[in-house]
């Protein structure tokens, strides 16, 4: 308690978050590796003194920033200390029902601002490393990561293999992440236990010699810790390694001192300690999975394994893969269904094929680095990896294109989330106790799960909803109709991937939606589009428009997209409405210009950039 009230942001009294006065600049030093995205370079920037009327003075407080990719952004490093004479943006809570919440998952990681920097508005002062381990890991990284590149020719390959082994994830292009996530294997690709556990394993077994001479147990042990946690520091110490690693000392440890370790006792104590360093590092969906994960794997492996006797040593192996794999599905599935809203069908088939050429992989992989001094052995061992990984993406791909090889638009509460967790607890009680009352809790639970189930369908065949969507320099209107929707929106916003995802499908999927259709029927005028959804009449002004009608058409909304409308006196001479809607493709000096005249001629307006999503109906 003492702990998560000292990282309470509220309870921090020199926080930005406090400041009254405006921000007029700021003192911040980065505070991570800055990572390379599409158009800009991000970076986590930890500030540490604010300018307010002219006068510096000390402040704590994390953003996100975003940099435009020109020469100088590509020599931002880690301790890079940065003056920025810029105001500080808070993270805007969603504008959108159902949308991802970026100021909550921001929030548990102390960041409250996030700001899109030009270059005229940061110089760089000096570099001032805030940890000095943490520099040295990243340095390392970036070392091995170029010995990557210098060896494996094809960038694809490249950069699976670099998430695989040193878990640097942002160069993946789009459509290989959603192939291994859609086939439930995207954790191969988060270095985290399985991978650490991998090496671990293969040290265990090169260093076994050593047991044979005088304290060579305690040498042994002496030398997995400090083998481990290199390679801690070869990928950066990020979180997922670090989880596992920590885990792992606990296990070297409590061999040292001749104790044999309880793997519950080791995994609570690791959860504990690492809660006790960031208390709301219990937040994050990779600690939740990997928590669940292992757990998953530690409990039900051995009840599952041991109900086949296969003494095939072949078979055994694939029964043994098949067991881990639906160990961590069954421990962290719920979870997968409330944060990704999808369930990857073919999960046995894939990590079938996924897990022993990760194995393979990573022990090439490990040789490759080790012996990356040599050319030729270099050359010899990068081509092994970049074919192998070729292999593996090419299954990964085949399996994801299989019929129903993924069930997308999944939508649970996190309600419904704790309800599959008992039902799946109360089902394994069942199974290894073998007791009426577990049998009755489990019917108990499925039985209500269900009714919920039944009462949220019979809202969705009855509900009716129009929705107009705040989507940033574009517009989307859902007309809903029971599960089926009509969708009206610009050109671009439909082939648009990752602003459907971001603004528009977690709302559909909540609202049960199954049946899109992109026709809508709508009259088309000379200033963009007249509908008739669900009873209401709607104008849609999507073009410049300066003409009167003989007589004024009367709406119950009115949406203007696309900057066309820049003075509100034309149109009220034109329509008689109910509702202004302007949408997220105006511009913001637009929007509140239009906004103003509504007020000052009383007309009810409404900015979904500013007031977020409308909605009417239920």
């Amino acid at each position: 308690m003492l702990i998560t009230t000292v990282y309470d942001i509220k309870n921090q009294c020199n926080h930005v978050l406090h400041l009254k006065s405006e921000i007029q600049a700021y003192e911040a030093v980065i505070n991570g590796e800055p990572e390379e995205k599409e158009r800009s370079i991000k970076a986590e920037l930890q500030i540490s003194k604010v300018k307010i009327d002219g006068n510096w003075q000390y402040a704590n407080g994390k953003l996100m920033a975003y940099f435009p990719k020109d020469s100088s952004c590509f020599l931002l490093k880690y301790g890079d200390v940065l003056l920025v004479n810029a105001n500080l943006p808070l993270i805007e809570s969603p504008k959108n029902p159902f949308e991802f919440n970026l100021k909550r998952f921001y929030g548990f990681k102390g960041i409250t601002h996030r700001q899109f920097l030009k270059v005229y508005q940061y110089k760089f002062l000096k570099n001032e490393p805030p940890n000095v381990f943490i520099k040295f890991a990243i340095n390392i990284r970036q070392q091995v990561d170029a010995i990557f590149t210098r060896y494996i020719s094809t960038v694809r390959e490249r950069n699976i293999a670099s998430a695989l082994i040193l878990g640097i994830k942002n160069e993946l292009d789009d459509e290989i992440q959603y192939a291994y996530s859609a086939t439930g294997t995207m954790h191969v690709l988060a270095v985290s236990g399985l991978h650490v556990g991998i090496i671990y394993g293969l040290l265990v077994i090169l260093t076994s010699f050593l047991l044979r001479f005088k304290h060579g147990n305690f040498i042994q042990s002496a030398l997995l810790f400090v083998l481990i946690w290199l390679y801690a520091l070869v990928t950066g110490l990020c979180p997922s390694v670090l989880r596992a690693v920590t885990m792992l000392s606990l296990v070297i440890a409590s061999k040292l001192i001749s104790k044999k370790s309880n793997v519950f006792n080791t995994l609570f104590v690791t959860v504990f300690l690492l809660l006790c360093i960031n208390p709301f590092m219990i937040m994050e969906v990779g600690f939740q999975l990997s928590f669940m994960a292992v757990l998953g794997i530690v409990y039900l492996y051995p009840e599952i394994y041991h109900l086949i006797d296969i003494r095939n040593k072949a078979l055994d192996w694939v029964w043994s893969i098949t067991v881990m794999s639906i160990s961590a599905q069954l421990a962290t599935f719920p979870l997968g269904m409330l944060y990704f809203h999808q369930f990857p069908n073919l999960f046995l088939l894939s990590n079938l094929v996924v897990i022993p050429f990760a194995i393979l992989i990573m022990y090439v992989g490990l040789g490759f680095m080790a012996f990356s001094w040599l050319p030729l052995v270099a050359n010899g061992l990068g081509l092994m990896v970049e074919k192998m990984v070729w292999v593996l993406n090419q299954i990964i791909l085949f399996i994801e294109k299989l019929p129903n090889s993924l069930w997308l638009g999944i939508h649970i509460s996190v309600f419904e989330t704790w309800l599959m967790y008992g039902i799946i607890i109360f089902m394994i009680l069942l199974f290894v106790k073998q007791q009426f009352n577990y049998a009755l809790a489990t019917f108990i639970l499925i039985l209500f799960f269900c009714s919920l189930q039944i009462f949220k369908i019979y809202e969705w065949q009855n509900q009716k909803r129009i929705i107009v969507y705040n989507v940033n320099k574009g517009y989307g209107i859902d007309v809903i109709n029971g599960r089926n929707a009509v969708f009206l929106s610009d050109s671009l916003l439909p082939s648009d991937k990752q602003k459907m995802q971001f603004h528009i499908l977690n709302h559909r999927w909540a609202s049960g939606v199954r049946n899109v259709n992109l026709n809508e029927k709508a009259v088309k005028t000379n200033f963009g589009k007249l509908y008739d959804a669900n009873g209401f009449t709607i104008a849609h002004i999507t073009k410049p428009f300066y003409n009167t009608f003989p007589k004024p058409l009367k709406l119950d909304y009115l949406i203007v997209s696309a900057n066309s409308v820049k003075d509100l006196k034309w149109i009220a001479k034109a329509f008689i409405f109910n509702i202004l809607i302007l949408d997220g493709s105006n511009k913001n000096y637009i929007t509140r210009k239009i906004l103003n005249q509504a007020k000052q001629l009383g007309v009810q307006a409404h900015a979904t950039a500013i007031d977020g999503a409308y909605v009417v109906g239920e």
